[in-house]
């Protein structure tokens, strides 16, 4: 963690609710299970299938409700969201999902990265991606990712 510029703000900034865009990665890794990353990135068995995940990211921007990539029991009320950007960015057996929005559901950055797997696995078709994006009931093919994958990447003001 470094801190890259700081400056003195009112009483009525909110380090969580004045943020203009937040990024979030979630970082995974396939193939033979590595035990000096499994601690930080999540272990998937196969190689995802990364085109179609792609394809799953451009139907996940925009401004949609999202209350079905919120964690259950939620109380939260508004569950518009505006994502800006999805991508997926592929090193070696390694892959980090940067999904940039105006703000997040509990736990929707790890059930994005849950939706674009099962897309990867053929578990779930961009179709049925739309209709949750839609609002519709979420298939149990998206999973609730672990959290050890995901990092807050960068927060703007």
């Amino acid at each position: 963690i470094r801190v890259v510029d700081s400056k003195r703000v009112n009483d009525e900034f909110n380090a969580r609710y004045s943020a203009k865009e937040k990024t979030y990665v979630y970082s995974l890794y396939y193939g033979d299970e590595n035990p000096l990353k499994s601690r930080y990135k999540t272990h998937l068995k196969f190689a995802p299938d990364i085109d179609k995940m792609k394809e799953a990211c451009a139907v996940l921007q925009g401004t949609h409700d999202f209350k079905c990539f919120l964690a259950s029991g939620s109380s939260v009320k508004d569950t518009v969201r505006t994502i800006y950007s999805v991508k997926i960015v592929k090193k070696g057996n390694f892959l980090d999902f940067y999904v940039c929005g105006n703000g997040f559901l509990y736990t929707m950055v790890r059930i994005i990265a849950g939706a674009l797997i099962a897309v990867g696995e053929n578990k779930l078709s961009l179709g049925e991606v739309e209709k949750v994006v839609g609002g519709s009931n979420r298939p149990t093919a998206i999973k609730t990712m672990p959290a050890k994958g995901l990092c807050l990447y960068s927060v703007i003001y």
